[in-house]
């Protein structure tokens, strides 16, 4: 009987129960951006084709339409079934925009800048507000901390380190880590 043990012993030392572990979860990266690039002269740009857009605010025969945080598109309506794009407004940040006594107000991010809309086929900066909405953080070095950007991570651990679902706090988030074990041979 003794045998046996010792030789179950001996035999299982040589053994290696060998596997890997997939950990998959989302990593949120902060984005900034220094005061000196965020509070620029904006002036119309030649048109762009629309990515991403959002509101839309009819001004007379013309429309001015949001791309998603990157700033406001315009168009001569004049001819609603064929709108001409005359150009764009590149304000950082940008999701909102609003029109009153012939001015254009546009949030870029933490400041409110404003145009002239005396030829609105050209509108003109006129005024930027700093620090009008609030804002996630300030770093001295990198500027303001304007959002988080997702990316997916997957990291390969050895069985021996992996410790199943693991959800923490990280930047204000909280991020969930899935592990799926996968054996080798």
């Amino acid at each position: 009987m003794l045998s046996l043990f010792l030789l179950s012993v001996a035999v299982s030392g040589c053994l290696k129960d060998e596997c890997d572990a997939e950990h998959f979860y989302v990593k949120y990266d902060p984005v900034f951006i220094l005061p000196a690039n965020l509070r620029t002269t904006i002036q119309l740009e030649p048109a762009k084709q629309m990515e991403q857009p959002g509101k839309i605010y009819v001004y007379g025969q013309y429309l001015f339409v949001n791309e998603y945080e990157n700033g406001i598109h315009v168009f001569d309506n004049a001819n609603p079934s064929s709108p001409v794009a005359l150009g764009f407004l590149p304000i950082p940040g940008n999701i909102d925009m609003a029109v009153r006594n012939n001015l254009l107000y546009a949030d870029s991010y933490v400041d409110l800048v404003t145009f002239r809309l005396d030829n609105p086929a050209k509108p003109e900066m006129v005024s930027r507000l700093e620090n009008v909405f609030p804002h996630m953080g300030f770093d001295a070095n990198r500027g303001f901390l304007v959002k988080y950007e997702p990316s997916e991570v997957v990291e390969r651990i050895s069985c021996s380190q992996a410790t199943g679902d693991q959800v923490w706090l990280e930047g204000g988030l909280w991020v969930r880590r899935d592990v799926a074990l996968s054996s080798g041979a």
